[in-house]
């Protein structure tokens, strides 16, 4: 963006403006694609976590469990400090 607009600088006002328009346009448009990739790619990691990250509550009835209890994994034991 600069360069195009220290180069419009130097050039005739018509051919000035032009570059510094074509410059100014590009620039918008890949800000405008870089945005809707970026949405994308937040959407599908939103997504993702919905999907494959366990839910916040028990259901009705059920009795939440400490993920550090044994009964949640009966085959690892804590490690004990000596």
């Amino acid at each position: 963006m600069a360069a195009a607009h220290a180069v419009a600088h130097r050039l005739p006002a018509a051919a000035g403006r032009s570059l510094v328009s074509a410059a100014n346009h590009a620039y918008l448009h890949g800000m405008v694609e870089v945005a809707v990739i970026s949405a994308a790619v937040l959407a599908v990691g939103a997504l993702l976590v919905l999907r494959f990250l366990p839910g916040g509550r028990p259901a009705v009835g059920e009795t939440p469990v400490s993920p550090r209890s044994n009964e949640v994994n009966p085959g690892v034991h804590p490690v004990r400090p000596r």
